[in-house]
């Protein structure tokens, strides 16, 4: 994999966003993802209480690729529970 730039420093990763609706379990889950996979930097954030609609886990995930000055080659994923949110099934 080649070498991306960040603020100047080299990094040897690419970075994987992982915006979740649930604060226990996903992350507990791609935690152990990072285990296996010492090349990608994972990273799972989850929303603040009472903020887990998929529009707030989308706003979320802008706000950290922001933050976090996203790169090409950089990922970024959002978690939600299909079953929990009528609407736009099977999209």
């Amino acid at each position: 994999m080649a070498k991306l730039r960040r603020k100047g420093k080299t990094r040897e990763a690419k970075l994987l966003l992982i915006c979740c609706e649930g604060a226990e379990t996903e992350p507990q889950y791609f935690a152990h993802w990072a285990q296996h996979f010492p090349r990608v930097n994972i990273l799972v954030v989850t929303p603040s209480e009472n903020r887990s609609a998929p529009e707030y886990i989308v706003q979320l995930a802008k706000h950290h690729m922001r933050k976090l000055k996203f790169e090409e080659g950089d990922d970024a994923w959002l978690v939600t529970d299909r079953d929990r949110w009528p609407g736009n099934r099977g999209h």
